[in-house]
């Protein structure tokens, strides 16, 4: 394990070798979050203090913001389950939990004993990729633009065929009571998997699947069989490489995520108005040590690189 871990290290520095021969990139904001980590007697994670730490650029130079101290407490109720209990400094009477097992996942924040947000999901096996239950429960705020709050209360159901391909949505909202049920119907066509999805008889949505060389393709059309969402996976150059290219209102956005063993080394989010970059650190146990979040808006895109984001959709 540590081979593996010490190889992220490794592909870390020569992420930061590549950016130095470039003229160093401005960014808007960089977040710096430093972990800490403390191990049990079980060499399990015991607990994890986290300083996250902001820098904003202003007048071409940084200027740091408050630190915020976030404390993380682990449990193991059993083999499978552990427990996260998280308090941070900037808000002292909320009290944020996760508990997470093989098949399930729940998250519930209390403020002064009561509680204000929950989110549980189960899955149909241990890997996680498909779900069985949603289920969500908090309030969702307008501030600062207005002072009105929708209370979120809703439970979606997923079922699936033999071929582990979504069939069937189940959505109801407790506070209106209003059931939407979502039908897929699937189309094969050689490697090319079709699944239209259905509200009532009106087509609601289209997702297309193949693969072509080596990469795993999937596209989501609109209603219009415009395209909406397009995901790759592939391997190369020892990552495993997801790459998101969505659009929303007239924007392109690409997102690429690079893993090695199944651990997060670096993301990447661009937009014409946005660009985020995100590198992890890990130690010999795999566990974060280092996360660091640079963002900056009204970037400038040349061109030809925003002519690419819109042929690789005409492409499609």
């Amino acid at each position: 394990m540590k081979t593996i871990y010490s190889l992220l290290y490794g592909i870390l520095v020569l992420f930061n070798a590549c950016g130095q021969s470039k003229v160093q990139e401005k960014f808007d904001t960089i977040t710096t979050y430093s972990y800490t980590n403390s191990y049990g007697k079980d060499g399990r994670l015991a607990e994890v203090l986290i300083k996250q730490q902001s820098q904003f650029l202003e007048n071409g130079a940084y200027i740091s913001g408050r630190a915020v101290e976030i404390t993380q407490r682990y449990n193991y109720p059993d083999n499978d389950t552990y427990m996260i209990t998280e308090t941070d400094d900037l808000s002292p009477n909320e009290i944020s939990t996760i508990i997470k097992g093989k098949t399930f996942e729940k998250y519930y924040t209390l403020k002064n004993n009561d509680t204000i947000k929950f989110h549980m999901r189960t899955y149909t096996d241990a890997t996680q990729s498909k779900p069985l239950v949603e289920r969500e429960n908090y309030t969702l705020s307008g501030f600062p633009i207005t002072d009105e709050e929708e209370n979120i209360n809703i439970e979606s159901n997923y079922y699936y065929d033999d071929k582990g391909d979504l069939i069937k949505i189940i959505k109801r909202d407790f506070n209106s009571g209003e059931v939407v049920e979502t039908y897929g119907l699937k189309e094969i066509i050689a490697d090319t998997t079709i699944i239209y999805y259905r509200i009532n008889t009106d087509t609601s949505y289209v997702v297309k699947r193949y693969i072509d060389n080596g990469k795993t393709i999937e596209i989501t059309f609109d209603e219009n069989q415009k395209p909406q969402n397009k995901i790759t996976n592939y391997t190369a150059n020892g990552f495993d490489i997801k790459v998101r290219e969505s659009v929303k209102n007239g924007i392109i956005t690409v997102d690429s995520i690079y893993q090695i063993k199944g651990k997060k080394v670096r993301s990447v989010s661009v937009s014409p108005e946005n660009k985020s970059v995100t590198t992890l650190e890990y130690d010999g146990k795999g566990n974060i040590t280092k996360e660091i979040c640079k963002s900056k808006s009204d970037i400038t895109i040349s061109n030809e690189e925003l002519n690419e984001m819109i042929q690789r959709y005409k492409m499609i």
